[in-house]
């Protein structure tokens, strides 16, 4: 099954990006790291719900579109959790490879800036990945590409949880939930993939009718 190489590295790139931000909001107290964790949830949404419109219009397998379709939904509620708990992050949002926005580029705000940049990379570099594979190949990279991206956001969620506030503790408790549903429901469309691929190939061998 082909797997974009963004499955590892938009989680590599993602949470070492979170990382850094992090580190640089201690100095801040607790709550400028809460503000910090906002933004890497928030944008990290943003993220999903982007590719999860990509892919609608590029699947080809019901399920897939189904899929896609769902995690829409889904980040779509949990991003207006996270502005919810955390307004002051509310108006922060990816950049598509336009560089920081205005308001970012006070060096108070330049860990969320560094942290806008490096999500909207994450973003632009998996849909370009992503856009090399047409149909059924399409269909297994992104959900390829899902399983990891949920693997990388569930960390993200349970290694920030002690560090929020006790409002955005519950919207990531919740996230965690839905993380672990969206990594299961993938993983089950992953394997259906794998034997309809399996099935196809096994039909595509089969000699033609009155040749044997």
């Amino acid at each position: 099954m082909k797997v974009t190489i963004n499955t590892v590295l938009g989680c590599l790139l993602c949470l070492a990006g979170a990382s850094r931000v992090a580190g640089a909001a201690e100095e801040a107290g607790h709550e400028g790291l809460t503000h910090e964790i906002a933004a890497c949830m928030l944008l990290g949404n943003q993220e999903e719900i982007a590719l999860a419109q990509f892919a609608e219009q590029h699947a080809e397998h019901a399920d897939v579109k189904e899929f896609a379709k769902a995690l829409v939904a889904a980040h779509t509620n949990a991003v207006a959790s996270i502005k919810k708990a955390a307004p002051e992050v509310a108006d922060l949002q990816l950049t598509a490879g336009k560089g920081v926005t205005s308001d970012l580029k006070s060096q108070h705000h330049q860990a969320l800036a560094m942290l806008q940049q490096v999500k909207s990379e994450c973003l632009a570099l998996t849909e370009k990945e992503l856009g090399e594979y047409k149909g059924n190949e399409f269909d297994q990279a992104f959900i390829g590409q899902q399983v990891g991206a949920h693997i990388g956001m569930l960390a993200q969620l349970r290694g920030s949880k002690n560090f929020a506030s006790p409002e955005l503790q519950k919207v990531i408790s919740e996230g965690e939930k839905t993380t672990e549903a969206h990594m299961a429901a993938a993983k089950k469309i992953m394997s259906q993939l794998k034997t309809n691929a399996s099935t196809t190939a096994r039909v595509g061998q089969r000699p033609a009718a009155g040749t044997r």
